[in-house]
């Protein structure tokens, strides 16, 4: 690995992780969209429309009772009379005029009907014949929905017990022995803690130490990833170019220790993630992304929604021994802290 993020993830758990397949490339089918149906045709026209007749003369008798009354009232009987009745004559000859008129219009109105019933019996036939496609096309959904939902029930069955098997291959992980180290933390560490434990909350920790065999001084990672519930553990390490105080090159290409640490891990069954320190200082939601993706790489799921949209982490060159001494030399560290 030549490039930052350095990810190793126990041979173990790549025999595992294979086996769970990727999502089937099924589209789910869309139902045909049925048809409307015409609307109604209106009702045989009248020579006389019996509703109408019956508003007018309605309206009529209310209009001039109303006027009559009032001249009665305000004047005298008499008038009352004259007008109510006057009123109720000129009315009583437009309503006649009026429905005169709509009989001569009944020829008229008859034909316009006809017509409609003619156009409305060629959209019964064109609807009849649209609701035969669709129902057609609605066995065919079904048929085509009914497949793609078994697809999906194997596809579910078989990452069940992909995720089973991983999830018995992980009961096997060493966890860690101790916690609130001593061990001292840089700028770095802390900048970047705020982040990781937003996006992954409950499940980062710090000063986690694991024994090592015969050895004084266990580890203490820089952060620890712990999923209880898949007993998930990733180690999640800062690496920086060269010591801030003492300028000596560290963690550069062809470390032994740095292999040394990578494979005890491995042996726990823990993954272990390296970014440089530059990568979590300029860009540390792309590296919380980056941990998610191997996440959902690993246990088969997807990236967490507030990820998602996150820019992916460019890589960064790992550095030889002469390109940490000559960063020291030049204060590199101090460009981006």
């Amino acid at each position: 690995m030549e490039h930052y993020p350095l990810i190793f993830i126990p041979d173990a758990i790549e025999r595992v992780k294979p086996q769970i397949p990727a999502s089937p490339s099924l589209v789910r089918p869309q139902p045909p969209i049925k048809p409307s149906r015409p609307d109604p045709l209106t009702p045989e026209p009248q020579p006389v429309r019996p509703v109408a007749l019956f508003l007018r003369l309605a309206i009529a008798l209310g209009v001039s009772s109303l006027f009559g009354y009032l001249f009665y009232v305000l004047l005298n009987p008499n008038w009352g009379l004259i007008v109510g009745g006057s009123l109720g004559v000129i009315f009583l000859i437009i309503i006649t005029l009026w429905t005169l008129s709509d009989r001569r219009d009944f020829g008229r109105r008859k034909q316009r009907h006809e017509q409609l019933q003619r156009t409305h019996l060629l959209k019964m036939a064109e609807y009849q014949q649209q609701m035969i496609v669709f129902n057609q096309q609605h066995q065919q959904y079904e048929g085509d929905l009914s497949v793609y939902n078994q697809a999906i029930i194997d596809w579910q069955s078989l990452v069940q017990q992909s995720r089973i098997a991983l999830l018995r291959m992980l009961e096997g992980t060493e966890t860690y022995e101790g916690k609130d180290s001593e061990a001292w933390r840089g700028q770095s560490e802390k900048r970047f803690e705020s982040y990781l434990k937003s996006y992954f909350p409950g499940r980062i920790y710090t000063g986690l130490t694991i024994h090592r065999y015969k050895k004084e001084y266990p580890y203490t990672p820089d952060f620890v990833y712990i999923d209880k519930q898949s007993n998930l553990h990733i180690d999640i390490e800062i690496d920086e170019p060269y010591g801030y105080k003492t300028g000596q090159p560290i963690h550069y290409v062809g470390l032994e220790k740095d292999d040394e640490r990578n494979e005890f891990f491995l042996d726990r069954l823990w993954i272990v993630i390296r970014f440089s320190e530059e990568q979590v200082i300029r860009s540390p939601k792309s590296c919380c992304k980056a941990i998610a993706q191997v996440i959902a790489d690993v246990m088969g799921g997807e990236l967490p929604a507030e990820l998602a949209m996150v820019s992916s982490l460019q890589p960064c060159p790992r550095w030889t021994y002469e390109e940490a001494a000559q960063m020291a030399a030049q204060d590199y560290r101090s460009r981006y802290l």
